[in-house]
């Protein structure tokens, strides 16, 4: 089970992404959720991006913006 916990970090260490952006802990939940719903894959606005705004207190834009200027600086 902890293994299960360490795959997004390990993941996105092996991509090069930082934790020192707001993507990276975006994108660290986003896994999360899809390991234990991976159903949730193929609707991320409907189901992920919302529990993203609630816990990080955000809007759906600034979650995309972020997560789009961690991959193409």
């Amino acid at each position: 089970m902890e293994r299960l916990a360490l795959a997004p970090a390990m993941l996105l260490q092996r991509i090069g992404m930082h934790p020192r952006y707001k993507g990276y802990a975006y994108v660290y939940l986003v896994l999360t959720i899809i390991q234990e719903h991976p159903e949730y894959l193929y609707n991320l606005r409907t189901f992920v991006y919302p529990k993203l705004t609630e816990r990080y207190n955000c809007t759906q834009a600034g979650i995309e913006r972020n997560i789009r200027f961690e991959f193409f600086p």
